[in-house]
């Protein structure tokens, strides 16, 4: 039986934690998870280290990390040699000069930018909208899959999903009898 236990202090005791550790806890955000969500302005290097999938952050929508890790690694990894072929005939710190804007430019990097936007709409008021999206307009759904497969879409597709988007949140939502999946 639950109430047996006592209900755990948990923010009074991260708090002491963090005082006993030297920490403001005042100066620190709290999160009911361990990922750090994905963000287009998070660190992605500092002098010295290169960060690369979870370190940059998660996917927003689904959570993922090890695929975008993998397809990152092959970025740092080119930014690293060039990084100490460039540093070492200066005898300086390495620093990671570009490795920002090569992530966001690659196709991680815009799959990332692609499911922050996608979160923000499926986990929040919005959903059942979205989910109508996706069932109205199944080509929305097949040119998300090729987009995150790899494949290129060229600017119809685009300009096409971008107005079905606004169209549909601009709609009022269905009713949850409407989004019963059909027999």
């Amino acid at each position: 039986d639950r109430d047996q236990f006592p209900k755990a202090r948990f923010p009074s005791l991260l708090d002491e934690r963090a005082k006993a550790a030297g920490i403001n806890p005042d100066d620190c955000t709290r999160s009911g998870f361990s990922e750090r969500p994905f963000h287009p302005r998070a660190s992605y290097a500092i002098e010295g280290a290169i960060f690369v999938g979870e370190a940059v952050g998660i996917d927003p929508l689904f959570g993922e990390g090890i695929g975008e890790a993998m397809e990152m690694a092959e970025i740092a990894a080119d930014s690293i040699v060039k990084a100490f072929a460039t540093n070492r005939s200066k005898g300086g710190p390495i620093h990671f000069k570009g490795y920002r804007k090569k992530v966001m430019s690659s196709h991680v990097g815009r799959s990332m930018r692609v499911l922050r936007i996608a979160g923000r709409l499926a986990y929040g008021k919005r959903w059942p909208k979205m989910v109508r999206l996706l069932f109205e307009h199944p080509q929305i759904a097949q040119n998300y899959c090729r987009f995150f497969a790899g494949y290129p879409l060229g600017t119809a597709a685009y300009a096409t999903g971008a107005a079905t988007l606004a169209w549909t949140l601009m709609r009022p939502a269905p009713k949850a009898e409407q989004l019963a999946l059909p027999r």
